[in-house]
Order: structure tokens, then sequence, then C-alpha cells
């Protein structure tokens, strides 16, 4: 072979390998960017002021646009343990179970002195055990005076409907840590399926639960049967108390970093795992085997909670 053909051969080949570079590069850059879905990572500075007015805005214009005509919803429910706060620090916060509850538990806990970090691994028991005062076993006279009070910073966060729902069944019945729930209400749930074919147990003895069978006994139960998969709108008395800031499970951690700056807190939320392809496509398995009919329902029981945060039953699908 000719010196002038080899060199042809060996310049088109750093050329077809730079091509294929540049389109894996630019592959691989598409691939990541729909992993991240509509997450919005962090910068070290935390969250810029504009996207947070701007996200916050849109947040309250949802919610007040719900509350215009829904006036009344649940204002019978009396205050509880979810509605926390503290004097000191002059902040109510609303706890919703799955919606990193335990973490905020923590977190109200170290701002109460109860705890030296917020990020220490701690008990269940020790997480329950935790003296945080509550709208529950406040009197009425400071109720009153932490509403009135423009001084006291009043925060949330919300979830995607069905996406807590699942992570309810995963952890209380899929996958769970603590059998308590799959031991009292197992063959509570069974009991309701009239079709013994789908009657399974695991290897423990105890009743192996679908997805299918979880959905239908939290509708038949109704709403307020439990607060794991209560709807939201049905704990924070959304319509009654008016919060200062609006977070949600999808951006915690510009929310929570904003929040610990506006109190002057020198906290930094840990990273949390990017939305990844895998999270949709397991909900997407799930749901899309679910009957249509059924899925009616659940986005029904749901409903409030899609209209009040502005969350797209279509998401996921």
């Amino acid at each position: 072979m000719k010196p002038y053909n080899s060199l042809s051969v060996l310049l088109f080949g750093m050329v077809l390998a730079c091509v294929i570079l540049i389109f894996r590069m630019s592959e691989l850059k598409d691939i990541f960017s729909f992993l991240t879905l509509t997450r919005i990572k962090p910068t070290e500075e935390g969250p810029s002021t504009k996207y947070t007015s701007e996200t916050q805005q849109t947040r309250h214009d949802q919610l007040q646009k719900f509350c215009a005509t829904h006036q009344n919803i649940h204002y019978t429910r009396k205050y509880d343990a979810n509605l926390m706060y503290s004097r000191k620090q002059k902040i109510m916060y609303c706890h919703i179970p799955k919606v990193a509850c335990s973490t905020w538990k923590k977190i109200m806990a170290y701002f109460l002195g109860l705890l030296k970090s917020p990020w220490k691994d701690v008990t269940l028991a020790e997480l329950y055990g935790f003296d945080i005062p509550s709208f529950q076993t406040a009197s009425n006279l400071t109720i009153n005076q932490i509403k009135s009070n423009k001084n006291y910073y009043s925060f949330m966060f919300a979830r995607h409907p069905y996406d807590r729902l699942f992570s309810a069944y995963r952890n209380k019945f899929l996958d769970p840590v603590n059998l308590g729930y799959l031991k009292h209400y197992g063959p509570m749930i069974i009991s309701m399926d009239v079709n013994p074919l789908s009657h399974r147990k695991r290897s423990d003895g105890l009743y192996r639960i679908t997805f299918e069978q979880f959905v239908k006994f939290v509708i038949k139960a109704g709403p307020d049967f439990d607060d794991h998969w209560r709807p939201q709108t049905r704990i924070c008395h959304i319509c009654d108390l008016k919060y200062k800031y609006l977070g949600k499970f999808e951006t915690m951690e510009n929310d929570a970093n904003y929040i610990f700056k506006t109190l002057n807190e020198s906290l930094k939320f840990p990273k949390m795992a990017e939305y990844k392809l895998k999270t949709t496509q397991i909900l997407k398995k799930y749901y899309t085997e679910l009957p249509k009919p059924l899925m009616t329902q659940i986005f029904e029981f749901y409903r409030n909670d899609f209209d009040a945060f502005g969350y797209d039953p279509n998401y996921f699908f």
C-alpha cells in the first residue's frame, strides 16, 4: 500500500472516530436530560430568588384557585399532631406521611434542641418519642396566636398522589421493614378479594398483598382510614391555614435549602437521588396493570390533591 493511501485511511479513521464520539456524547446528554425529568438541580448557592418567587407564586395561585371553589373543605377535622410548631424559631410545619416526614421530624427536633444533628440516624421509637409541640395538644389561644402572628413562618410539602400512594404500598406491604401493617391489614385486605387464586403467602406465612388488592382496599376503606395514603388535602387544612411556603417532594432540596436560608439556619439538605427512568418505569408498570375502572376510581380518590397542588395525573404514563 502506498504511503499516501495509508495516510488517507488513517485520516479517515480519525474523522470517523471523532464523528462517533460526538454522536455518543450528544446521545448521552439526551439520556441524562431525560433521566432528570423535571427535577431542578440546586446550585451551590441554592435556588435563585427569581426561581423561588415564580415557583411559589404559581403554587400559591394554584392553591388559591382550588380553595376558591372548596371554601369549606375539611374544616370539620380537628387540628392534630401533623401540625407542628416551635415558639423559639417561630415556625409551623405540617407533616404529611410519605413526603419525607421522618426527615422533617428530625429537623424539627433539631430546631427544638432535641437532636444535635438532623441528619443523624434514629430508630422509629426515638423518632416518635420526640416531644415536638403540635396543634393536637395546644390550647385554642396558642393556635389562634400562631395563626394570626405574621412573624411565624409556615410551610408544608406535597407529593405526586400516585407516587406517594405507591410509596406507601412499597413501604408497608411490598417490601416492609416493619411487618405491623402486613400482619394487621393483610388478612383484612385479603378478605375483600373474592378471587382465591390471588391469595398467596410469603415465606414467613404472611399474605402477599398485590398492588391491585391494596388500591381496592384504600378506596373501599375511605379517605380518612390511614394518614399514609390519606389525600393530602385532608391533612394540612390548606384552605384554612395560609402557608408562607409550599414545598414539593419533587423539588425537596431547593425548597428545603431556601427555607433554611430564610430561617437563618446553616443547614444544607442532603442530596436526593434524581427521579430516574427506573422510578418512572416502576410506577408505570404497576399502574398500567390496574384495571381502567380502578384507575378512574383512584384518580377520583385523589382528584383534590391533583387540583390543589397542580399535579398531572398522566405524568408517569
